[in-house]
């Protein structure tokens, strides 16, 4: 049997260095509660290479904080339900 060492193990999440928003403000990504992101956060997602990869970790992954993929948690969660994709359950649900 081989075992994997950190240094082998595959980055699940090596997508992120490719993400069109690395140069970008971290903060401009996560507007105030309640508020709408800025224009230019949507442009440089709809620009993202990895901008599908992104959405789908994040609504997978049951992001509830800032634009991923493009869109806010309402938005994801609109999508999600769009696409059918759910947020891992966690073991009481699964009862």
């Amino acid at each position: 049997m081989r075992l994997l060492t950190a240094a082998a193990a595959p980055d699940e999440h090596r997508w992120q260095d490719l993400g069109g928003c690395t140069d970008s403000d971290p903060e401009a990504f996560f507007p105030k509660s309640g508020a709408d992101p800025d224009n230019a956060v949507r442009k440089i997602c709809a620009a993202c290479p990895v901008r599908e990869t992104c959405l789908v970790d994040a609504i997978g992954r049951g992001e509830e904080f800032g634009v991923w993929g493009g869109l806010t948690h309402a938005e994801r969660l609109v999508e999600a339900r769009r696409r059918r994709i759910r947020a891992p359950r966690t073991a009481q649900e699964a009862l």
